[in-house]
């Protein structure tokens, strides 16, 4: 080790053993630290009284002449000189040295400190509310960080009153010119506090656009349902890409200096997270309402959402809730689109706000809305069937779909264009019949509803399945009929693709402390039993379960 890195840290040694306890910048700060700050390492927030300016007025400058004789004895017993005297040079030498390591040494402390300085994470408007109230009339734990660094990082100023010769003294005294050199090290940091030309200072025009954040989350807060109140904040600000304190505030922080500038634009960050929790959390309990309890209590337990049901979905229950501006697509079109078009699906922190496998189920819904319905006919899809071939111990066959007849008897094949539904009366019926070359009676497979076109071609065996067709084969009394099912579209209605199931990931709820909601788990609990159960195959069932989730920390909580 050098040597007068030796004798500084012998020097700082020594200091412990003579100078008060450390500062601490927690206790600085005062009693709302934590409601404002958090630090990734307190051992940082702790100055040793050597690096302040008491340590720098009352011990560092006044062990001057003592360093000098402490660095040439170190040199001596270390046989690095043969004398112990130094010149007037040399003593200037290693004066500087050392207070290059001390201001180095104090520099670096500080900044680091205030480096460990940082605004926490809220999770609710009233919790950053408070804080803001603190933070502008309260302790003012931003200004108490702030004055802290200022007070041990410049001198004092100089009494107007001292004459020329005294302010020449004061000047040329080691410790107002050490204290001038740190000054100009955080020359930035402090002129947030100092009042130029008797104008307001930086921290006072802070307070002032804080003050705007803190009436603009207090609006929402106080408003009958706060919710409501922030979707319509999010909403009109992506909508028409608007001004309000939050972005205003964020503005600011640019020109600011660190770590002023850190801090409000982390409370910036934090208002519009905030916000975005409670305009979400009120989303999701719109979600539940709105369209889960329908789906749940008119689609979730018939065909084809449980392909085991016994009863058909009513169709007019399945166009209320998938059509065009019907239940689903007016949930979307007024709460998740514009966060789904401006890629805020994820927040600032990384955070899930609506979860992929949702987006996903949104993404099949609007294939069975573009499947299923058209601007002009309403609910209702095109197709056609063409028949292939007919096992040789039947002479013919006959689908009835929903009264639309194909007949086939062994000769050429030709297509049929048919419609689903046919009509609207829950009484339809499909139906396959086999006629027998032997003479003995025909037989059938057959299912009625309104559902029934989609049972029937469920009881066949799907093969050979393509975008826009699949081969079909029913198997009855010992023969078999082969048909060719084409649409037009990409996707198949009655391919099974359509059908297939899509996995929930999870079940977690954005709200305070992302806590699950009582009637959400029994949603997931009679979801999960009914999949145990086998109950539960298709896609549908899936769809309206949960919107959204939140990821602290990379982890679902």
């Amino acid at each position: 080790m050098p040597v007068y890195q030796r004798v500084y840290q012998s020097l700082k040694a020594r200091a412990l053993g003579v100078l008060p306890a450390a500062l601490n910048l927690r206790d600085q700060i005062g009693p709302t630290f934590d409601q404002v700050f958090t630090s990734a390492d307190d051992s940082k927030l702790v100055v040793p009284q050597f690096l302040t300016r008491y340590g720098l007025q009352s011990y560092f400058v006044k062990q001057r002449d003592e360093l000098v004789e402490l660095t040439a004895m170190d040199s001596w017993v270390l046989n690095l000189t043969q004398s112990v005297k130094y010149s007037e040079a040399d003593r200037t030498e290693i004066q500087r040295q050392l207070t290059e390591q001390y201001t180095s040494d104090y520099t670096a402390t500080w900044r680091a400190g205030m480096d460990n300085l940082n605004v926490r994470d809220y999770e609710s408007i009233a919790q950053l509310t408070s804080a803001l109230e603190q933070i502008i009339s309260g302790d003012q734990p931003l200004q108490r960080a702030l004055t802290a660094l200022r007070d041990n990082t410049q001198p004092a100023v100089l009494s107007e009153k001292l004459s020329d010769k005294e302010r020449e003294e004061a000047l040329a005294e080691p410790d107002y010119r050490l204290l001038t050199r740190l000054g100009h090290e955080f020359a930035p940091e402090n002129s947030t506090l100092a009042i130029q030309n008797n104008k307001e200072n930086t921290i006072q025009a802070v307070y002032q656009q804080l003050t705007e954040l803190h009436r603009y989350l207090l609006a929402i807060q106080n408003a009958p349902v706060p919710g409501k109140s922030a979707l319509k904040a999010v909403q009109l600000r992506l909508d028409q890409n608007s001004s309000d304190p939050i972005f205003a505030t964020r503005q600011m922080a640019k020109t600011l200096p660190a770590p002023l500038n850190r801090w409000v634009g982390k409370l910036a960050d934090q208002a519009w997270h905030v916000v975005m929790v409670e305009a979400v959390h009120y989303m999701e309990i719109d979600w539940r309402d709105s369209v889960v309890k329908p789906f749940n209590e008119q689609l979730a337990n018939s065909y084809p959402f449980n392909s085991r049901a016994q009863q058909d979905a009513s169709l007019d229950a399945f166009e209320r809730f998938f059509k065009p501006d019907g239940v689903l697509d007016t949930f979307y079109q007024q709460n998740l689109k514009l966060f789904i078009e401006n890629d805020l699906s994820r927040d600032g922190d990384d955070g899930v706000i609506i979860r992929e496998d949702i987006i996903r189920q949104l993404d099949a819904a609007q294939k069975i809305r573009n499947i299923f319905f058209s601007k002009q006919n309403g609910l209702g899809t095109q197709f056609a069937v063409e028949t292939v071939s007919l096992s040789g111990n039947k002479r013919r066959s006959v689908l009835n779909l929903d009264g639309q007849l194909i007949d086939y008897s062994q000769g050429r094949n030709y297509t049929a264009h048919l419609v689903w539904p046919n009509n609207m009366r829950e009484g339809n019926e499909s139906k396959l019949t086999l006629v027998g070359t032997s003479g003995s009676a025909p037989r059938s497979i057959s299912f009625s509803g309104p559902w029934a076109q989609f049972r029937l071609f469920g009881a066949g065996q799907l093969t050979d399945v393509q975008d826009g067709n699949f081969i079909v084969r029913f198997n009855v009394d010992g023969g078999a009929m082969v048909y060719r099912v084409h649409t037009d579209m990409e996707d198949n209605p009655f391919s099974g693709g359509l059908f297939s199931p899509v996995p929930v990931t999870g079940y977690a709820v954005l709200n305070s402390r992302c806590q699950r909601m009582e009637e959400q788990d029994a949603i997931m609990i009679s979801f999960s039993r009914q999949r145990q159960e086998g109950q539960v195959q298709d896609a549908f069932c899936y769809l309206p379960t949960i919107v959204v989730s939140r990821i602290y920390g990379g982890r679902n909580v």
